[in-house]
């Protein structure tokens, strides 16, 4: 970590703005901080990630997360939802406005998002107004993978592997994806692109 916010120092010029570099870097008290919620202990476990905001490739522009990147051989602009970011539809939209202006190339490129926020399993398990299902309306979903147990850890902020049964129940999404995992269902995730 230290090195990484060496790096990240030695960054800041490059952003457009002081709140651009600023909100992009606060990656790194969000992961130490849900760390300690998941382990109970102050640790960063996010180097895997946080190179690409060190390196300048991933931005944060306004509630959303973005990465100019090649996906089987095409460029990209990947849309990437951090665990602190506000779905509401407004939002969203502020943060796909900001970030057309960011990436001046952008109308030539597709914009995809991989999550598990998109899966399509999800969908009868959401309220018809949730902003969640407003989200995924956004896009065109290209391929899913039900293999993908990573939403265990964004939903319920515990490691992969926790038992079902031991996964908490505090708000009706995560209460109504667990009684959906106990019957056999499976979530994982999708991929899409911005219509």
């Amino acid at each position: 970590m230290w090195c990484q916010l060496v790096c990240a120092s030695r960054q800041r010029k490059r952003y457009e703005t002081d709140e651009v570099y600023i909100e992009t870097m606060k990656a790194f008290s969000r992961f130490v901080n849900e760390c300690r919620r998941r382990t109970g202990k102050y640790r960063f476990d996010r180097g895997w990630w946080t190179w690409r905001q060190v390196s300048d490739r991933v931005v944060r522009l306004g509630a959303l997360e973005y990465e100019k990147r090649t996906r089987e051989g095409q460029k990209v602009i990947d849309i990437h939802i951090p665990s602190d970011a506000s779905l509401v539809p407004e939002r969203v939209d502020a943060s796909l406005e900001e970030a057309r202006r960011y990436f001046d190339d952008s109308a030539k490129i597709a914009w995809t998002c991989d999550s598990w926020l998109l899966s399509p399993a999800l969908r009868p398990l959401l309220p018809k107004d949730s902003n969640i299902r407003a989200f995924q309306d956004r896009f065109a979903i290209l391929a899913t993978d039900k293999t993908d147990d990573e939403f265990i850890e964004w939903l319920y902020q515990m490691p992969v592997d926790t038992p079902i049964h031991s996964l908490p129940g505090q708000t009706t999404l995560q209460r109504a994806v667990q009684c959906f995992l106990i019957q056999g269902g499976k979530i994982g995730s999708a991929l899409g692109v911005l219509c």
